[in-house]
C-alpha cells in the first residue's frame, strides 16, 4: 500500500546519512570505551552514549512539526479518538492527583 511505499521511500533516503551519523557517534565512543574505560565504567559509557545517539537521531528525524505550528495548538482532537473524550492509558491513572484524576 502508499503507507508501505512511502515508508520504504524514507527509509531509502534516510540510510546513508543515517549510518554515517551511527558512525561518527559510536566507532569513537566504542574505541574510547575499550581503549580507557576501566571494566566496571563501560556500560555507564555504553548507556550515556546510547541516549546522546537517541537524543541526535530524534533530533535529525523527529517529528517536522514545531510548537509554534498553528496545527499542533489547533485543538483538533488527535487521530483515532473522539473529541470530548477521556483518553486514558492506565485505569489506575484517574485516580492519580499528579495526573489530575
Amino acid at each position: 500500500g502508499p503507507d508501505v511505499d512511502r515508508a520504504l521511500a524514507k527509509w531509502r533516503q534516510n540510510f546513508w546519512p543515517d549510518l554515517f551519523a551511527l558512525w561518527q557517534v559510536w566507532v569513537p565512543a566504542t574505541t574510547f570505551n575499550f581503549t580507557f574505560s576501566p571494566m566496571w565504567m563501560r556500560i555507564p559509557v555504553v548507556a550515556s552514549t546510547s541516549l546522546a545517539w537517541t537524543m541526535i537521531l530524534s533530533a535529525m528525524r523527529g517529528a517536522d512539526k514545531s510548537i509554534d505550528d498553528p496545527d499542533v495548538l489547533s485543538g483538533e482532537p488527535l487521530e483515532g479518538v473522539a473529541a470530548g473524550s477521556d483518553v486514558v492509558l492506565d485505569p489506575g491513572e484517574r485516580d492519580n492527583p499528579v495526573l489530575g484524576g
